[in-house]
């Protein structure tokens, strides 16, 4: 981790300027453990999506009004197709060509009903991350199993 990012931060600016490395390790960490793994939504009103339906997924699917829609979210940013080859693997170099916005990925949920302190969140996160980094001058793994 690029701790001597984070050993600069001192101020909200600082936070907001920090490098793209270390925004890249936090989408990765959001990724692969999201802070709501299943989500769910009830449609308001019928409507149909164009594929998905069907064994092999192309054919339309019907929601109607009042129907629930389930999405599992932990599953969702497992995809290969969405975030390439070994998508199990905790590698924020993917974050380099991906866009923070990949159709796939949604640790917050995305549009008009998206999580309201999600930049709160990420605010917070970088400042107990700098605030480790600045408080212990080494930061160990005791796994015994590695």
């Amino acid at each position: 981790m690029c701790a001597g990012c984070f050993r600069k931060v001192r101020d909200f600016a600082d936070i907001s300027a920090l490098s793209i490395h270390a925004n890249t390790i936090f989408r990765e960490a959001l990724r692969l453990s999201p802070p709501v793994m299943i989500n769910a939504r009830a449609a308001n009103k019928n409507a149909t999506f164009p594929s998905g339906g069907g064994v092999d997924g192309s054919l339309p699917v019907l929601v109607r009004k009042e129907g629930i829609v389930v999405w599992p979210v932990w599953t969702m940013h497992r995809l290969a197709g969405e975030f390439g080859e070994n998508p199990e693997e905790f590698y924020p170099e993917r974050w380099e060509h991906l866009s923070k916005d990949a159709p796939g990925y949604i640790p917050f949920r995305k549009g008009p009903r998206n999580c309201p302190g999600q930049h709160y969140a990420m605010t917070v996160l970088t400042y107990i991350v700098a605030r480790t980094f600045q408080t212990f001058s080494t930061v160990t793994n005791y796994n015994a199993n590695e």
